[in-house]
């Protein structure tokens, strides 16, 4: 747990914004990175067992069709709740308004029904609730809207608009059944970004703030004029908890898949306090990117990635940042690396000649343990170590004071002699 008023401290009150969470990081002044080789939503929802005491996951996959069936219907809820909320808050507007400071309303709504729609297409043997249905007059008007968008989502967007590249269209992964449910879901938070960063955004609020069995020093929402002016009857945001089981699901199935070590690139925006922090940082200080990042193979492949990120929406102030590493990912969703908790050391931070890009370069400096139990026992030798060392140090100090006393002794003894 960071102290109170330090630089992590402050970095907590914004370490789910949307605009950030892809990269964020645990490090610097205040940090309260442990080394446990779980992320904190994991311990969350697997009550702080072993991982494999409650999901049995492969490289993306798993064996469990209760548990699948579980996670699905949890995830199913909360985008229908996701998808409400944004309706009733941002839907009925002809001006383009930002959801989270960085999604277009009409792209929010869009990706959250795509989610469903791939969701429900590659799980037939999952029998998902019916929404509520609006009145009759407004439903067939909601229906229409809401596939229209989902097709558009899925077509690349708009007739007119600007264009992207579509990275997914030649996806020929296997996204059916319960079993690559781990799979889809990573699917899902890469092509749609908005579910994506929702998920990742519920990852970071546990890695900055869960602490053995609770939440602490939980920031308070910050509230705005035009929050007050909400419908006080209109659908609530979905909580952390609600992401939790698709987020330790994606986490776990992907620490199974990282494979071979390799270059790789990560990029995105980073907060202004998240900037503070690295300047902060030395060489050679711990740094821990929790959960998953989708990177790229190459740094031009990245400096693309920010082009596409388009305008920047949010109302706190972020800078570009690109990461350069060498480590363990599992190669995904068609153009993309991943790393899961990566650990690695801070070698440098500077923006590049010209441009108006950070560059932040890290050293891998993964953990030799993987359980709970083998860290436990990592974490008892360190204290140990680092109480010897402090035992060491104190005799030190203690013979070292003796030698002085006799220094002295001795100089006192000599005047006196001399003076005789």
């Amino acid at each position: 747990m960071g102290c109170f008023g330090s630089r992590f401290d402050k970095r907590k009150g914004t370490c789910t914004d949307l605009n950030t969470v892809g990269i964020q990081y645990i490090g610097g002044v205040g940090s309260n990175n442990d080394f446990c080789p779980q992320d904190a939503v994991s311990l969350f929802y697997g009550k702080e067992a072993e991982v494999d005491e409650w999901l049995k996951v492969g490289p993306l996959t798993m064996e469990s069709e209760d548990q699948a069936k579980q996670i699905a219907l949890e995830c199913w809820s909360a985008l229908v709740q996701q998808g409400n909320y944004l309706k009733d808050n941002f839907g009925n507007s002809d001006k383009t308004v930002y959801v989270a400071g960085k999604y277009a309303d009409k792209d929010a709504i869009a990706q959250i029904e795509a989610v469903k729609a791939f969701l429900k297409e590659k799980n037939p043997d999952i029998e998902f609730p019916e929404e509520a249905k609006p009145e009759a007059a407004a439903m067939e008007g909601e229906m229409m809207e809401g596939e229209m968008m989902a097709e558009e989502m899925m077509e690349g967007g708009e007739e007119g608009a600007m264009e992207k590249p579509d990275l997914y269209a030649g996806d020929s992964a296997a996204y059916d059944g319960f079993a690559n449910l781990p799979a889809l879901l990573l699917r899902c938070c890469t092509a749609q970004p908005y579910f994506g960063d929702l998920v990742k955004g519920a990852l970071c609020h546990y890695e900055f703030n869960f602490k053995g069995k609770s939440l602490v020093d939980v920031p308070m929402p910050k509230l705005s004029l035009s929050d007050l002016a909400k419908n006080p009857l209109a659908a609530k945001e979905c909580k952390p908890d609600q992401w939790a089981g698709v987020a330790a699901l994606v986490a776990a199935a992907l620490d199974k898949a990282e494979a071979s070590e390799t270059d790789v690139w990560f990029s995105g925006y980073l907060g202004e306090q998240d900037i503070e922090g690295l300047k902060e940082m030395a060489e050679g200080d711990n740094i821990l990117f929790p959960g998953w990042m989708a990177g790229w193979k190459s740094e031009d492949e990245a400096k693309t990635h920010l082009t596409n990120l388009g305008e920047f929406n949010g109302k706190d102030k972020a800078e570009k940042v690109i990461i350069s590493t060498k480590t363990k990912c599992a190669s995904a969703v068609v153009c993309h690396l991943f790393s899961q908790r990566f650990n690695g050391k801070f070698k440098s931070f500077a923006k590049e000649e010209g441009s108006d890009t950070w560059v932040l370069t890290v050293e891998d400096d993964s953990w030799e343990y993987s359980t709970l139990a083998d860290w436990k026992k990592w974490v008892e030798e360190e204290a140990a170590k680092k109480a010897a060392e402090a035992a060491a140090a104190a005799m030190e100090g203690a013979k070292e004071g003796e030698m002085a006393a006799m220094e002295g002794e001795m100089a006192a003894e000599g005047e006196m002699m001399e003076a005789a």
